[in-house]
C-alpha cells in the first residue's frame, strides 16, 4: 500500500507557520487539518486487525486529541509489548511528535533516530528525516538540521509537502546566515503555493522573503532567481529588491525597467507606490539646475546655533555677501531640517524635485547622517555631509566632517613618529566615549601598538583617583601584598621625630606605569580634574593625547600647568600660519564680526569645493559626483583636501600646550 506521507506526517504538521513557529500543538498545525497520511495508516491498521494494529489506532487517536502525556505513557507499553510490530517505526515517530508538541525537542531526537533505524519505507524515512531536521532546527543545531533535511527526497513528495520542505530549508539557511539560500528556498516554497491556500496562509512566508531579500546584495543571483521563479508568489518583492539595488548603484535605467515590470504586473503589490516613486526619481534625474545648490541644516531647536555657524561658513564660500562676484550667479536654497529625520527626508525631496539642485551640503546633526545619506544615494544627488557620524550610502555621498576615526588615525601617526607604542585609555561612559574608545583601540591595534589599560567613568565625575589607581596598579593591594608588607616594615624601622603626610607617602605603593601615553576623549571640564590626578598619584613622564574638544581656552583655565605638553588634534586652528587659513579668518571677521571655529571652517571648505567645481561648467549631478571623487590637493582653509573612500580628507592640525598657551606643532 502506498504510504505517501504528505507533509503533515512529515508532521510538525503545518510545517512551520512562519508567524507562530512550528508546533503540532498549534491549532492550524494539528493533525486534524490534514489527515490523509494518518488515514492511510489507520486504514492499514484496521485491515490488519491485530492487537498491535488496534493499539496503534488508539495511540494515533491520543495524538489527534493532543493527549501527549497519555500517548507517551501508553506507547512505552507498546514498545515493550510489541517489539516486532510493523508499526514500531510509526510509534517512535508518534512519540517524537508528542515530545515536539510539548516543546521537549531534546527528547524527540532519540525517538526519530530509532524510527529511521527501524524503517524500510522511503516515505516513512522522509517523514522521520524531516521531523529530525525540524527538531535540530528548534535546538539551534544548524549543521545537524542541514544533514537531516538533505535526506528528504523531494521528488517523492506531493506539492503541499514540497512547499513545507522548502520553508524549513529556508529557515535553516537563514539561521546559518546564508541569506541567498534562504531567499532561494522560500521562493521555491512560494512557487508550490496553490490558489486554494489563500493569501493569509502565505503572508508569513512573504514576510520571511522580505527579511531575507534585505540581506542579499548580489543582483546577479537575484536576477537568476527571477528567471527560475517567474510564477511564484512574492515575485513583486524580488522585482523591487533588484530594482532598488540597481538604483542605489546608479544603474537608473535598469532600475526603472524592474520597477516598471512591478507596477505593470502587480498593481496590488505593497511595493507599488514605492516603485512608482522610484520611477519618478529616475525620470527626474535629468532635470537639474546647475546654478542651484541645496543647503540642509538644522536652523531651529537645540542645534540651531551650530546650524547657523555652518550656514555662515557656506555663505562665505559662495560669496553671498559680495553681489558683484561671479559666484553670486549661484543661488543657495536653504532648508531647515529641524533636526528631525522625517523633515530632513522631505526637505531632500523638495530640493531634488522642486528646486532641481545640483548638489546638497548638509546635514549637520549626526542622527540624520544615515537616513539622509541613503536617500541622497537613491536620488543620485551629490551630498557633502557635515555630520561627525559618517554618512554612508554610496558614491554620491561625501563626508567632510572631522570624524573620530580621522582624529585617532592622526594621533597614532604622531605617536609612531615619536616612538610611542604602549597606551592606556581613560574615557567617559556613554555613546561619545565608546565611539572614540573603540576607534582608538582599533587604530592602535591595527599597527604595532598595544593597549595596556582602559578605565571608564560616569558623566560629571569629580574624583578620578580610583580610575587612575586602577590604570597604574595602585588599587591592586592584594596582588601586591608583599610590597605593602615590605613598605610597612621599612616604615616601622625608620626613626622619625615627627609625623607628616609627606613621610607617610614615602612608604606608599609606587605606581606601575607600563604605558607611554594615555588617551582621554573628553572636554576641558573633566580634564581639569583628570590631568592633576595623574600628578597627584605620582604618575609622571607620560604623554596625554586628546581630541579636538581639547582645543579650547578652557583647557588652560581648568587644567593649567598639568596640561603642559599635551598633544591633541583639530580640523582648524585660528592661529594657523597657512595663507588660506589666514584669509578665511580675515574674511569671516569682516563679514560676520565674530571669530570662526571648526564648524564654520569645515562648512566653508565644503561650500568652497562645490562653488569651485561649478565654475568649471558642470552639466549634471553625476558629473558633479565624478568631479568631487577626483578631488586632489584642493586648497582648504586647514590644508589640502583630497577625496578618499567617501571622505574629503585632509591633514589635521597638531596642537600642544606650551607655556600656558595652545600652539601648533610643526608636524606633517
Amino acid at each position: 500500500m502506498n504510504l505517501r506521507l504528505r507533509a503533515a506526517l512529515l508532521l510538525v504538521y503545518t510545517l512551520l507557520s512562519l508567524a507562530a513557529g512550528c508546533s503540532s500543538s498549534s491549532k492550524r498545525g494539528s493533525a486534524s487539518d490534514n489527515t490523509s497520511s494518518q488515514d492511510i495508516l489507520l486504514e492499514r491498521a484496521r485491515s490488519e486487525d491485530t492487537p498491535d494494529a488496534r493499539e496503534y489506532e488508539s495511540l494515533d487517536g491520543l495524538y489527534r486529541k493532543r493527549n501527549y502525556d497519555g500517548l507517551l505513557k501508553r506507547s512505552k507499553t507498546f514498545l515493550s509489548k510489541y517489539p516486532n510490530s510493523i508499526f514500531l517505526d510509526q510509534v517512535y515517530n508518534l512519540r517524537a511528535l508528542a515530545y515536539i508538541g510539548q516543546k521537549q525537542y531534546q527528547f524527540a531526537v532519540f525517538q526519530l533516530k530509532k524510527a529511521l533505524e527501524l524503517t524500510q519505507n522511503e516515505d516513512v524515512r522522509n517523514m522521520a528525516s524531516y521531523n529530525l531536521a525540524y527538531v535540530y532546527f528548534e535546538l539551534g543545531q544548524v549543521d545537524q538540521a542541514s544533514r537531516a533535511i538533505d535526506q528528504v527526497k523531494e521528488d517523492s513528495l506531493e506539492r503541499p509537502d514540497r512547499m513545507k520542505l522548502h520553508v524549513l530549508k529556508a529557515k535553516i539557511a537563514k539561521l546559518r546566515k546564508d541569506y541567498e539560500s534562504s531567499t532561494r528556498e522560500i521562493l521555491a516554497a512560494l512557487d508550490q503555493v496553490s490558489e486554494s491556500q489563500g493569501s493569509a496562509n502565505i503572508e508569513p512566508m512573504l514576510g520571511f522573503l522580505d527579511d531575507s531579500l534585505e540581506q542579499v546584495t548580489n543582483v546577479g543571483v537575484l536576477e537568476g532567481y527571477l528567471k527560475q521563479y517567474q510564477e511564484a508568489a512574492g515575485v513583486d518583492r524580488l522585482l523591487y529588491r533588484i530594482g532598488t539595488i540597481h538604483f542605489s548603484s546608479g544603474n537608473r535605467d535598469q532600475a526603472k525597467d524592474y520597477f516598471q515590470q512591478l507596477v505593470t504586473k502587480f498593481p496590488n503589490s505593497r511595493y507599488y507606490s514605492a516603485a512608482l516613486d522610484n520611477i519618478r526619481k529616475v525620470d527626474f534625474q535629468g532635470v537639474v539646475n546647475t546654478t542651484r545648490v541645496g543647503v540642509l541644516l538644522t536652523l531651529s531647536g537645540r542645534s540651531a546655533s551650530a546650524g547657523y555657524k555652518a550656514l555662515q561658513g557656506i555663505e562665505l564660500a559662495f560669496k553671498i555677501f559680495q553681489p558683484a562676484h561671479a559666484s553670486h550667479q549661484i543661488s543657495l536654497v536653504v532648508v531647515d531640517d529641524q533636526g528631525e529625520q522625517e523633515r530632513a527626508l522631505a526637505a531632500l525631496d523638495e530640493l531634488y524635485f522642486k528646486h532641481h539642485v545640483v548638489a546638497v551640503i548638509g546635514p549637520l546633526v549626526s542622527k540624520l547622517a544615515e537616513p539622509v545619506g541613503k536617500k541622497a544615494q537613491e536620488l543620485g544627488l551629490p551630498l557633502i555631509a557635515l555630520t561627525q557620524k559618517e554618512a554612508s550610502g554610496g558614491d554620491y555621498v561625501f563626508n567632510a566632517a572631522l570624524t573620530p576615526e580621522m582624529q585617532v588615525k592622526e594621533l597614532r601617526r604622531y605617536a609612531e613618529h615619536i616612538g610611542m607604542k604602549t597606551f592606556s585609555l581613560l574615557s567617559p561612559k556613554g555613546r561619545f566615549g565608546e565611539i572614540y574608545t573603540n576607534a582608538f583601540w582599533d587604530e592602535i591595534e591595527s599597527g604595532e601598538g598595544s593597549i595596556r589599560g582602559h578605565e571608564t567613568y560616569v558623566e560629571d565625575e569629580t574624583d578620578f583617583r580610583s580610575h587612575v589607581d586602577k590604570l597604574v596598579g595602585l588599587s591592586e593591594t592584594d596582588a601586591r601584598a608583599r610590597e605593602v608588607e615590605e613598605l610597612r616594615l621599612l616604615k616601622a624601622a625608620t626613626p622619625i621625630k615627627g609625623h607628616s603626610k609627606k613621610f607617610d607617602r614615602m612608604f606608599e605603593l609606587k605606581p606601575i606605569v607600563d604605558f607611554q601615553a594615555v588617551f582621554i576623549p573628553d572636554e576641558p571640564k573633566a580634564l581639569g580634574q583628570i590631568l592633576p590626578t595623574f600628578a597627584y598619584r605620582d604618575v609622571e613622564g607620560i604623554q596625554f593625547l586628546g581630541i579636538n574638544t581639547w582645543n579650547s581656552p578652557d583647557l588652560i583655565a581648568r587644567a593649567g600647568q598639568f596640561a603642559e605638553g599635551a598633544v591633541f588634534v583639530d580640523g582648524f586652528y585660528a592661529g594657523s600660519n597657512l595663507p588660506s587659513s589666514k584669509k578665511f579668518i580675515e574674511d569671516y571677521r569682516q563679514t560676520f564680526n565674530s571669530e570662526p571655529g571648526l564648524i564654520e571652517a569645515m562648512s566653508y571648505d565644503a561650500g568652497h569645493v562645490v562653488a569651485s567645481l561649478l565654475k568649471s561648467d558642470v552639466r549634471s549631478r553625476s558629473e558633479m559626483k565624478d568631479r568631487i571623487s577626483r578631488l586632489r590637493d584642493f586648497p582648504g582653509v586647514t590644508g589640502k583636501i583630497s577625496y578618499q573612500s567617501g571622505h574629503l580628507t585632509k591633514r589635521l592640525v597638531f596642537l600642544t600646550v606650551k607655556n600656558g598657551r595652545i600652539e601648533e606643532i610643526a608636524f606633517q
